[in-house]
């Protein structure tokens, strides 16, 4: 299983994006939020719609 954050969009605090734990772009951010262990980058996803709104992958991360 992989670990997962969220954090604030750098240009705005109303959307957030999931990341993966090694995401080299989260050493510079703040506010960032421990999702936790996922088997899949959708269940972290849905953690983060939970709490979040909006969400989407940290475009880094994730390929679409």
């Amino acid at each position: 299983m992989a670990e997962y954050a969220a954090s604030p969009q750098e240009n705005t605090l109303e959307a957030y994006l999931v990341h993966l734990q090694h995401c080299p772009s989260l050493a510079e951010l703040k506010n960032v939020k421990n999702l936790g262990s996922y088997s899949s980058k959708q269940a972290a996803y849905n953690k983060a719609a939970g709490l979040y709104d909006p969400v989407d992958y940290c475009p880094k991360c994730f390929t679409r």
